[in-house]
């Protein structure tokens, strides 16, 4: 074989290895860009949910505190709340598909996002039906508020770590 076509040959290893090797790298990055974006959606859902959970609660409790002032148990939650309830159950949603790959701190999350969800639940079925007779207790669910907001921190950090 002459020179120049061993040289060809060198030379068209060197294009095909450079093309193949910068697919590789493209490919890893977009996967790396992929899971940091899908740590930062939980995140900023995570971060709405806890906000949405501290909205819903202080209207619920403006609302109950004007109920026990007036008396009047016909006064009607407005449309805010249901509208942060319909917001709540949209981002509650988007954390659990956000944290499917949080293999080790998943399940306790989802556990933490349940109490709350429920204890929330508990709370507006008191405003609701109970009204002003109703004993509604912010102690608890400000604890497990606190609680899910540490858990979502941990399940944040393993997203961030594989990324």
């Amino acid at each position: 074989m002459s020179n120049e076509i061993i040289a060809a040959i060198i030379q068209s290893i060197a294009v095909i290895f450079a093309v193949v090797l910068g697919f590789y790298v493209t490919r890893g990055t977009k996967k790396l860009d992929w899971r940091q974006a899908q740590a930062s959606d939980f995140f900023t859902c995570s971060k709405a949910y806890s906000e949405a959970i501290s909205k819903i609660v202080t209207n619920l409790f403006i609302f109950y505190t004007s109920t026990q002032q007036t008396q009047n148990k016909n006064i009607q939650v407005g449309d805010g709340v249901g509208n942060l309830i319909h917001q709540l159950q949209l981002l509650q949603w988007e954390i659990k598909r956000h944290s499917l790959p949080a293999h080790k701190t998943r399940e306790q999350f989802l556990k933490q996002e349940g109490a709350l969800f429920a204890e929330l639940s508990k709370i507006i079925d008191i405003v609701h039906s109970e009204g002003v007779g109703g004993k509604v207790d912010l102690e608890t669910i400000r604890t497990l508020q606190n609680a899910f907001d540490k858990s979502a921190r941990e399940l944040h950090a393993e997203l961030c770590s594989l990324a």
